[in-house]
């Protein structure tokens, strides 16, 4: 078979393994614009009810068949209250999501981006958002830490999708925003103290995924690197970080928001953890 046949191969077997925590801002969703406004301001209305400066929020990007065993939500942001500016050049009160893309391209490269709850929502396969809004003191902390250049200088531009996050080498979503919260809980930007702290006090998510899939995925794919890990394969994930967060009290509130598609009907359920 050829190199490029067996890439290709590759490829069709591997897309779930490197696409569960797929980050592509510019992606086409499944819905109208009016499903993805409505559900995107009626989480900006349900944060705002609650007081939420900072909320850790997780969207389901890909279908759900593709994503591992206990992971529900792709991908992971920040939604911060401020100042923003609309498109008509006016500044109003509203939700900013702050977060690390890898983009559309899968070169094992990430950027940081700010952009809005609408946007962060465009390409979503279930009408859903996970919510986690921290502690009021932890939301003071990490208000301090996106707006000053600590948050800069976390983002780890070598991307991969399974990012052991005890580690540095690489880096994903849901890594940074786990880098992030520990540096705001610690007032560092230390990646070494954030490290042994991550180690010490944070369970990542076990990552099933059958070896000889992940052994091609690992050879073929620059957005997939397992050589930061030496037993099983465990990440960041939103859910873990949730867990971390409603586990040691230091979550005020943790659900899911979800609108049905063709009544538009939003409602808060539980979040599964």
């Amino acid at each position: 078979m050829s190199r490029a046949r067996k890439l290709l191969l590759a490829m069709c077997l591997l897309l779930p393994v490197a696409a569960w925590a797929g980050n592509v801002p510019s992606a086409k969703g499944l819905f109208e614009f009016r499903q993805i406004a409505t559900l995107s301001k009626g989480l900006e209305r349900a944060l705002a009810a609650r007081g939420a400066r900072v909320a850790i929020i997780g969207r389901v990007g890909l279908p759900p068949s593709v994503m591992p065993p206990g992971v529900e939500y792709s991908h992971a942001g920040f939604a911060v209250y401020s100042t923003i500016r609309t498109a008509d050049n006016r500044m109003v009160p509203g939700y900013a999501v702050y977060n690390l893309y890898q983009g559309d391209a899968r070169t094992g490269v990430s950027f940081l981006m700010q952009d809005y709850p609408v946007d962060y929502f465009a390409a979503i396969h279930v009408l859903k958002a996970g919510v986690v809004i921290p502690s009021e003191k932890l939301q003071r902390e990490l208000a301090e830490t996106i707006f000053s250049p600590v948050y800069q200088s976390l983002h780890n531009p070598r991307y991969s999708v399974l990012a052991n996050p005890f580690r540095t080498d690489y880096q994903n979503c849901t890594g940074f925003v786990l880098d992030v919260v520990f540096a705001a809980i610690y007032r560092t930007g230390d990646p070494r103290r954030i490290k042994t702290n991550i180690a010490a006090y944070f369970e990542p998510q076990p990552i099933r995924v059958d070896g000889l899939k992940l052994a091609m995925a690992d050879a073929t794919m620059a957005d997939v690197s397992t050589d930061d890990h030496t037993g099983p394969i465990a990440t960041a994930t939103f859910e873990s970080i949730a867990r971390f967060l409603v586990n040691n009290g230091i979550a005020k509130e943790a659900f899911s928001f979800v609108v049905e598609p063709t009544t538009l009907y939003g409602s808060i359920t539980e979040l599964q953890l």
